[in-house]
């Protein structure tokens, strides 16, 4: 038996049982810690009024230093101890007083995953009840000694907000974003909850510590939106604003759902991925509908976890506005290299662990003239048999062949789309002499026309020439290093060129913000605004149409329209399911999609009747989501081209 495994925990036994760390005192930092666990309840310690204790907020560091260092409990057993631990419990011990402390990684017994799921959905209340929070950022180097001593108590600026600072300051503060705004503390994923429900946070390094409230003041100003907004922070400063501001809304009871809380935050570190969830559960105001699908528990997987987060999302929101945020997370998911992607984590559920990509939605034309779905009876999202989301829709297209990835547009150098300019401006002037666009319409949409009688020839040469400008440009992106592009490449380039002769013999709009499709998707490419081709290819359909798919999609993929998503989406058919799993999802999707519709109903606004029996004889297929697409010229879920009943399908997306 280890010397660790020699101290044995004593249980917890009511619902707001904690221990608390008795830290030894000592006059000499560098002799071994000492103390023991106290079993005791948050009530207890809400009417404690002599001893207070302190909860520690600190960063774990990496697994390869846990267990570098040692506390000795009941002066006998010793008890390894993560580094960044035994450095913070050195630093809090006091040379003559017990200390009462609450650090995690020691008072919760992290071998018993129950008590340790119990206790990680207390953790808001441990934080919120503690006397004092001290924000341990690690050691007392001669930068963090210079602004830890520089900021005074109580630091108010009483004759306005946004003095200027004597140049002293100005230097403290540079001081303060080199060093201890840059420390791994401010970026890890716990801190937050932890900041913003402590009644008395303290920031420590060494044996110095300072009040929060004082540092943000000194370094920031108050915590109201109208500082942040009018200063011009930098990301250092930024950050430590915006948690102080979130800390005061927090305080106010006013922090956002769980799902806004995950955007604003993905990406931050935790040394468990499921911790990054776990941990906002405590600070969003929609508790009670994360607990229908949200329990913290140790033993589920991290594809579990954020698969649960994703049926949260959909849960929430009939709308569907929700089935669009988490159908352009599954094309950011898609961009990541292989060995990254979380094993068994469905293609609709968002990836926490990254930061979003900040992909540029999907084009979309007349969304006015779409239907409407009552609610979220269409689809249903099951993590038995295994994680799959069963939604309605139809069959669109499917892609023959696909462009070069196209860079962001802002990275692009100018002078490589200056052809393309060029022949955008002659067709924009020809319409300019011709008295500009004018528009018709009726009760699907508006459209926009130019008067070209007796211009129709040169209109056409002017758009093949945009055309063949842009075939120079898809050409030119290819980075192969072989002299022969591949073949691949001037395949798909002599498709696009076709197609661009086809629309300029219908008088298609070809320039300016009255350009439609495709056309309106090209035109802000080349003009450098934010596009939806940034990070993603051109595609020719089966249809012969052309549009825009994600950088991952391939010939054979399909395109969909599913039920209340604003774009179609492009599917990759799962080939890698067995007969009996493929059977068994099959059986368990019908059967919840019947339920939904247990008395038949309308499929959608003005649409046809839906009933049980419909759900056990659409056809139902099984696919991944690789990201939403724009088809030219295509409108889903369009009044004009509503499918028929029999081209309704059931998706299963794993």
């Amino acid at each position: 038996m280890t010397a660790a495994a020699a101290y044995r925990y004593i249980p917890l036994e009511h619902a707001d049982s904690f221990r608390l760390l008795l830290l030894r005192p000592s006059q000499n930092p560098a002799s071994p810690l000492h103390g023991s666990l106290l079993n005791t309840t948050l009530s207890e310690c809400d009417f404690e009024l002599i001893d207070p204790w302190t909860a520690l907020s600190y960063v774990w560091g990496p697994p390869s230093t846990q267990g570098r260092g040692t506390i000795i409990l009941d002066e006998t057993y010793p008890v390894p101890i993560g580094a960044s631990l035994d450095s913070a419990l050195r630093d809090l011990r006091d040379a003559t007083r017990v200390r009462r402390v609450w650090a995690d990684a020691l008072c919760i017994d992290q071998q018993n995953v129950a008590e340790r799921n119990r206790q990680v959905t207390m953790m808001g209340r441990i934080y919120s009840t503690a006397n004092h929070t001290v924000i341990h950022l690690g050691e007392l180097t001669d930068e963090a000694r210079t602004v830890l001593s520089s900021v005074p108590r109580q630091y108010l600026y009483f004759l306005g907000v946004g003095q200027p600072r004597a140049a002293d300051e100005e230097a403290v503060v540079e001081l303060a974003k080199r060093d201890l705004l840059s420390r791994t503390w401010f970026r890890r994923v716990w801190i937050y909850q932890e900041l913003i429900l402590s009644k008395d946070p303290w920031v420590q390094c060494g044996g110095v510590r300072v009040r929060w409230t004082d540092l943000c003041m000194f370094l920031v100003g108050p915590p109201t939106w109208n500082n942040l907004s009018q200063r011009q922070l930098d990301d250092g400063l930024h950050l430590l604003g915006n948690m102080n501001y979130a800390r005061s809304n927090g305080i106010l009871g006013s922090a956002g759902t769980l799902l806004s809380l995950l955007q604003q935050r993905r990406g931050l570190g935790a040394t468990d991925p499921r911790d990054f969830v776990y941990a906002h559960l405590g600070l969003a105001r929609d508790q009670d509908e994360v607990a229908r699908f949200i329990q913290v528990d140790y033993n589920k997987s991290v594809a579990e976890v954020y698969g649960q987060v994703a049926r949260y999302v959909l849960s929430t929101d009939a709308a569907g506005s929700a089935l669009a945020n988490l159908l352009a997370s599954a094309e950011e998911r898609a961009l990541e290299e292989e060995g990254s992607r979380e094993e068994g984590l469905p293609s609709w559920a968002p990836d926490w662990r990254f930061k979003a990509r900040q992909l540029a939605k999907m084009s979309k034309d007349n969304i006015w003239s779409r239907t409407d779905f009552p609610g979220p009876a269409h689809w249903v999202a099951l993590d038995s048999p295994c994680q799959v989301l069963g939604i309605l829709g139809y069959r669109v297209d499917s892609v023959e062949a696909v462009g070069p990835a196209l860079p962001p547009c802002a990275t692009v150098d100018r002078q490589a789309l200056a052809g393309c300019k060029a022949a955008q401006s002659a067709v924009w002037d020809l319409y300019h002499s011709k008295g500009g666009i004018y528009f018709s319409g009726d009760r699907f949409g508006q459209y926009p026309h130019v008067p070209l009688r007796g211009n129709e020839e040169e209109h056409r040469r002017l758009c093949e020439a945009f055309g063949a400008e842009w075939f120079e440009f898809l050409t030119g992106l290819d980075s192969s290093e072989s002299p022969n592009k591949p073949l691949a490449t001037l395949t798909f380039c002599q498709l696009f060129r076709d197609w661009i002769h086809d629309e300029a013999k219908k008088e298609r709009i070809f320039a300016g913000q009255n350009s439609h499709g495709l056309l309106r998707v090209m035109n802000d490419y080349v003009n450098g605004v934010s596009s939806s081709l940034d990070d993603r290819r051109l595609a020719k359909m089966a249809s012969g149409s052309l549009g825009v798919v994600p950088a991952v999609a391939s010939r054979g993929d399909v395109i969909v329209n599913l039920v209340n998503c604003e774009w179609p989406v492009v599917l990759k058919r799962l080939s890698t399911l067995s007969p009996d799993a493929e059977a068994a999802v099959e059986v368990s999707v019908r059967r919840a999609l019947c339920g939904k519709f247990p008395d038949g109903g309308q499929l959608y606004r003005d649409g046809p009747s839906w009933s049980p029996d419909d759900d056990r004889s659409a056809q139902l297929g099984h696919f991944e989501i690789l990201g939403t697409c724009c088809v030219d010229g295509h409108v889903g879920w369009g009044l004009q081209q509503l499918p028929a009943k029999e081209e309704i399908q059931i998706f299963a997306l794993h």
